[in-house]
C-alpha cells in the first residue's frame, strides 16, 4: 500500500510594509526591506513609488540658495558669484537685484522680509524692492554733560561705524566732550533740526566738538550728535556669520548668527520693536571651550538647541544687572557630551530637533530631564546608507505635508517618515538644495530647479525596488516547493511588476505582473488606497512557480517597476514542504 506524505504549507505574509531595516536580516520581520529605492511608505503602510521630477527653471547656477514664502510668491534667492539674484519660482524669470565682491553671503526671513547679509553687504528684499540697509546707529549715552559723562544706554553695533550720544546743553559752553573712540562728526541736531556743519568744528585729537554759538539749553537730551568710529565701512567691522536662527517671542525676537567659530551674536530690541540690523558688541555668546564651531541652531519650545561638532547645548532666556540695569540675557548649557551636528544639517520636526551627528541621525525627546538621556538614535535601520561621509555633508528639510525628513547628498535622498516611523530612500535626485515651492517639493541642482510632479525624472523613466528581509521556513522540512506568489498592486494599464523570489540556494525566479489585468481596465494609480480607513485594491494577481529547491531554508522578495504609478499593499510566499 502506498504512503502518502503529509504536505504542509507555510506562508509569510506582509500588508504593512514598514521601511528599511538592515539590522534584522535573516529571519527578521518580512515586512521590512533590507534594501529599497524610489518607493514611499504610505500612512497606511503600503508601497507607492514616488512621484518624478521635472524642470522648472534652467540656467540657475548658483554658490548659495535660500528660499522662502514672501508676499504670498515663493522666491528663491540666489548667488553666482558677484551676482545677486531673485525668482519667483512659479513664473520667474530670474532678476538681479546686484553685484558685491563675491564674499559668502547668509540669508534668513524676518519681518515678511528676506535679508541677505555678507561682509560689507546687508540687504532686504520684499519680493519687489530691493533695499541696502543701513543698520541702526545705536545712543551709546543720554544726558551727557558738555564736559562729557553721561547716562550708558546702548551698546556699539558691529554692524555700525557710527554712535550717537545725546547732551543737556546749559546754554553757555561751546565745547562739548566726546568718547575717545568718535574719529568724526557726521552730524548735530538740535531740536530736532539738523545743523548746518558751518557751525561747529570737531577736534579729533582732543575728542572735542565746538560750536561757533552755544547751543541753548534749558532742556535734557535737546542736543544730539552722531560721530564715526572710525575712518573705514561696514567691511572694517566685525563679521557675525552666514548662518541664522530666529528666536524668541513676539515683542524680543532676536536674530542669531554664527558660522565664525563658537561664537554666537544676537540681535537687539530698540526702541520701535525688534531690529535685524542690530548686533550690540556685547551681544555675543561663546559656546564650549573653543575647541568645536558652532555648526546649528534649532528652536524647541523655550530653548534654543546650540549644535557643535559633537557635543549639545542649549540656552534659554534669563537676565542679567549690570551697573544697575536689568538687560536679557542668554546662558549657555551643556546638554550632551557625545551627540552634535557634523556638517550643519539639523531641523525640528515633529516638535523634536533632529541632528545627523558624526555616528547618525538622533532625534531630541521632551522630558523634565535636560541631561544625554534626550538624545535617542534612530538611524541604526540604515547604518549601512549613512556613512560619515553623507551625515558631514548632507543637507536637510522638513517636508511638512507629508511628515518627511529629507536628507539628502551625492544624488540620494534619505527620507525618515516621522508621521510612521519609516525610512525609505530616493535615487537619481541630484540635490543641493531642497524646499517647498507652491505646496510640492523642489529642489535645486547645481543648473537648475525641478520640482517634484509627473511619472518620469526629467523624461527618463523612475525605477522603484524593493527587497524584503529573507524570510526563514521551517528547518525541519527538508523538501519545498514554492505553490504561490501572491501580490496586491494597482498601476496604469500596462505597467509591469516584476517580482523575484531569491532562495539562500538555487536560481532566482522573476515572475511579471501587469496593470490593467482582471479589473475591467479600470486604472486606480492615482489613489493612495493607504489613506483609506477600509480595505480596498483591485483583485490580486497570482502566479504559481515551481522551484527545485530542496535545501531551500530562506527566501526574500524583490518588487521593480520601472512604469508609471505603482502601488503595492502587500505581498506574501506560500511554501509547501513535505
Amino acid at each position: 500500500m502506498a504512503r502518502y506524505r503529509r504536505k504542509t504549507a507555510q506562508t509569510v505574509y506582509t500588508g504593512s510594509f514598514s521601511g528599511i531595516d538592515v539590522t534584522e536580516g535573516d529571519g527578521g520581520s518580512f515586512s521590512s526591506s533590507s534594501y529599497m529605492k524610489n518607493f514611499r511608505i504610505t500612512p497606511g503602510h503600503a508601497l507607492k513609488k514616488r512621484s518624478g521630477y521635472r524642470k522648472l527653471i534652467d540656467n540657475v547656477v548658483a554658490d548659495s540658495r535660500y528660499a522662502a514664502h514672501i508676499g504670498g510668491a515663493d522666491l528663491l534667492v540666489f548667488k553666482n558669484g558677484t551676482v545677486l539674484y531673485a525668482i519667483d519660482v512659479a513664473d520667474g524669470p530670474a532678476i538681479c537685484l546686484d553685484t558685491h565682491d563675491g564674499a559668502p553671503v547668509g540669508y534668513f526671513t524676518f519681518g515678511g522680509k528676506v535679508y541677505i547679509y555678507g561682509r560689507g553687504f546687508y540687504y532686504s528684499y520684499d519680493g519687489t524692492s530691493f533695499q541696502k540697509l543701513t543698520p541702526y546707529v545705536p545712543k551709546v549715552a543720554v544726558t551727557c554733560l558738555p564736559s562729557g559723562g553721561g547716562t550708558l544706554h546702548e551698546s556699539l553695533n558691529l554692524l555700525s561705524d557710527c554712535a550717537r550720544l545725546s547732551y543737556s546743553p546749559d546754554g553757555v559752553s561751546t565745547e562739548y566732550i566726546l568718547p575717545s573712540y568718535a574719529y568724526s562728526v557726521t552730524s548735530v541736531v538740535e531740536d530736532g533740526a539738523e545743523l548746518d556743519d558751518s557751525r561747529y568744528s570737531y577736534d579729533r585729537r582732543t575728542c572735542t566738538l565746538t560750536f561757533s554759538e552755544a547751543p541753548a539749553g534749558g532742556v535734557p537730551d535737546s542736543l544730539e550728535v552722531t560721530f564715526r568710529l572710525s575712518d573705514g565701512a561696514l567691511a572694517e567691522t566685525p563679521y557675525i556669520g552666514n548662518k541664522f536662527c530666529i528666536y524668541g517671542g513676539n515683542r524680543d525676537t532676536r536674530v542669531f548668527a554664527f558660522g565664525e567659530g563658537n561664537t554666537l551674536y544676537y540681535s537687539d530690541v530698540t526702541a520701535t520693536g525688534p531690529d535685524p540690523t542690530y548686533f550690540p558688541a556685547d551681544n555675543f555668546i561663546q559656546v564650549g571651550d573653543g575647541t568645536e564651531k558652532v555648526t546649528a541652531l534649532v528652536r524647541h519650545y523655550d530653548r534654543l538647541i546650540v549644535f557643535t561638532e559633537r557635543q549639545t547645548w542649549f540656552l534659554s532666556p534669563s537676565t542679567v544687572t549690570y551697573s544697575g540695569e536689568t538687560k536679557p540675557s542668554f546662558p549657555v548649557y551643556p546638554l550632551n557630551s557625545a551627540v552634535g551636528c557634523a556638517g550643519g544639517a539639523a531641523a525640528y520636526a515633529d516638535n523634536h530637533p533632529v541632528t545627523l551627528s558624526f555616528d547618525g541621525i538622533y532625534v531630541f525627546g521632551q522630558s523634565t530631564v535636560r541631561d544625554e538621556r534626550l538624545a535617542k538614535r534612530i538611524s541604526d535601520r540604515v547604518s549601512t546608507y549613512i556613512p560619515y561621509s553623507f551625515l558631514s555633508r548632507a543637507g536637510i528639510f522638513d517636508n511638512e505635508y507629508d511628515k518627511e525628513l529629507w536628507m539628502y547628498a551625492d544624488g540620494r535622498v534619505l527620507i525618515y517618515n516621522y508621521g510612521i516611523d519609516a525610512f525609505y530612500i530616493y535615487e537619481n535626485v541630484p540635490a543641493v538644495y531642497v524646499f517647498s515651492a507652491g505646496g510640492r517639493c523642489a529642489f535645486c541642482t547645481e543648473r537648475a530647479v525641478y520640482v517634484f510632479e509627473g511619472e518620469t525624472d526629467d523624461g527618463e523613466p523612475v525605477e522603484a525596488v524593493w527587497e524584503s528581509n529573507s524570510a526563514v521556513f521551517d528547518r525541519t522540512v527538508k523538501h519545498r516547493r514554492l505553490r504561490r506568489v501572491s501580490v496586491c498592486f494597482t498601476a496604469e494599464s500596462g505597467t509591469a511588476l516584476q517580482v523575484t523570489v531569491t532562495p539562500n540556494r538555487g536560481e532566482s525566479k522573476t515572475l511579471t505582473f501587469t496593470g490593467g489585468q482582471g479589473d475591467g481596465g479600470f486604472d486606480f494609480g492615482h489613489i493612495d488606497f493607504g489613506a483609506f480607513s477600509f480595505v480596498c485594491g483591485r483583485r490580486p494577481s497570482h502566479a504559481e512557480q515551481r522551484l527545485p529547491l530542496g535545501s531551500f531554508e530562506s527566501a526574500s522578495v524583490r518588487l521593480s517597476s520601472a512604469g508609471e504609478t505603482v502601488y503595492v499593499s502587500s505581498v506574501s510566499l506560500t511554501v509547501d514542504g513535505a
